[in-house]
Protein backbone atom coordinates (compact mmCIF):
# COMPACT_ATOMS: atom_id res chain seq x y z
CA UNK A 1 0.00 0.00 0.00
CA UNK A 2 3.16 2.20 0.49
CA UNK A 3 4.12 1.92 -3.08
CA UNK A 4 0.54 2.69 -4.12
CA UNK A 5 0.40 5.49 -1.91
CA UNK A 6 3.31 7.06 -3.22
CA UNK A 7 2.59 6.76 -6.67
CA UNK A 8 -0.76 8.15 -6.58
CA UNK A 9 0.57 11.38 -4.47
CA UNK A 10 3.28 11.93 -7.15
CA UNK A 11 1.09 11.56 -9.90
CA UNK A 12 -1.77 13.68 -8.27
CA UNK A 13 0.98 16.25 -7.52
CA UNK A 14 1.99 16.47 -11.39
CA UNK A 15 0.71 19.76 -13.39
CA UNK A 16 0.12 17.25 -16.25
CA UNK A 17 -1.64 15.03 -15.21
CA UNK A 18 -3.83 17.48 -13.37
CA UNK A 19 -4.29 19.27 -16.78
CA UNK A 20 -4.74 15.91 -18.45
CA UNK A 21 -7.05 13.88 -16.09
CA UNK A 22 -9.36 16.98 -14.59
CA UNK A 23 -9.15 17.58 -11.09
CA UNK A 24 -10.35 15.93 -8.48
CA UNK A 25 -8.31 12.68 -9.28
CA UNK A 26 -8.63 9.47 -7.47
CA UNK A 27 -6.53 6.66 -8.19
CA UNK A 28 -7.83 2.42 -7.63
CA UNK A 29 -7.30 -0.82 -8.85
CA UNK A 30 -8.51 -2.36 -11.72
CA UNK A 31 -12.34 -3.04 -11.96
CA UNK A 32 -14.10 -6.61 -12.74
CA UNK A 33 -17.28 -7.03 -14.36
CA UNK A 34 -19.51 -6.15 -12.14
CA UNK A 35 -17.19 -2.37 -11.74
CA UNK A 36 -16.15 -3.39 -8.42
CA UNK A 37 -12.90 -1.50 -7.82
CA UNK A 38 -9.96 -4.15 -6.42
CA UNK A 39 -6.58 -3.85 -5.39
CA UNK A 40 -4.22 -2.35 -7.70
CA UNK A 41 -2.66 -5.34 -9.93
CA UNK A 42 1.31 -6.04 -8.46
CA UNK A 43 4.22 -8.38 -9.17
CA UNK A 44 7.30 -8.88 -6.52
CA UNK A 45 10.27 -10.52 -8.34
CA UNK A 46 13.89 -11.22 -7.60
CA UNK A 47 15.91 -9.82 -10.05
CA UNK A 48 20.15 -10.81 -9.84
CA UNK A 49 19.39 -11.27 -6.11
CA UNK A 50 17.39 -7.67 -5.87
CA UNK A 51 13.75 -7.68 -5.19
CA UNK A 52 11.50 -5.98 -7.39
CA UNK A 53 8.07 -4.91 -7.78
CA UNK A 54 5.72 -4.12 -10.28
CA UNK A 55 2.37 -2.26 -9.94
CA UNK A 56 -0.26 -1.17 -12.15
CA UNK A 57 -3.59 1.19 -11.11
CA UNK A 58 -5.91 3.77 -12.61
CA UNK A 59 -6.50 7.14 -11.89
CA UNK A 60 -10.02 8.79 -12.90
CA UNK A 61 -10.43 12.68 -12.94
CA UNK A 62 -13.77 14.08 -14.19
CA UNK A 63 -12.49 14.24 -17.63
CA UNK A 64 -10.57 10.94 -18.52
CA UNK A 65 -9.06 7.88 -17.04
CA UNK A 66 -5.24 6.96 -17.03
CA UNK A 67 -3.27 3.49 -15.98
CA UNK A 68 -0.47 4.05 -14.81
CA UNK A 69 2.26 1.34 -14.95
CA UNK A 70 4.99 1.88 -11.81
CA UNK A 71 8.21 -0.21 -10.77
CA UNK A 72 10.57 -0.13 -7.98
CA UNK A 73 13.36 -1.98 -6.69
CA UNK A 74 14.67 -2.46 -2.89
CA UNK A 75 17.85 -1.20 -1.79
CA UNK A 76 20.25 -2.14 0.57
CA UNK A 77 18.22 -1.05 3.97
CA UNK A 78 14.99 -2.99 2.00
CA UNK A 79 13.08 0.31 1.28
CA UNK A 80 11.79 0.24 -2.36
CA UNK A 81 13.26 2.85 -4.54
CA UNK A 82 11.83 4.63 -7.79
CA UNK A 83 12.69 2.42 -11.22
CA UNK A 84 9.56 3.98 -12.86
CA UNK A 85 6.43 5.53 -13.25
CA UNK A 86 4.47 5.82 -16.43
Amino acid sequence: NGVFSRAVDKCLAHPRVQDLLGMPIKGHGATDRRGRRRHPRHVEFDKEGVRHMRMQFNLEGTRNTATVHVEVRANERGDYEWSHLV
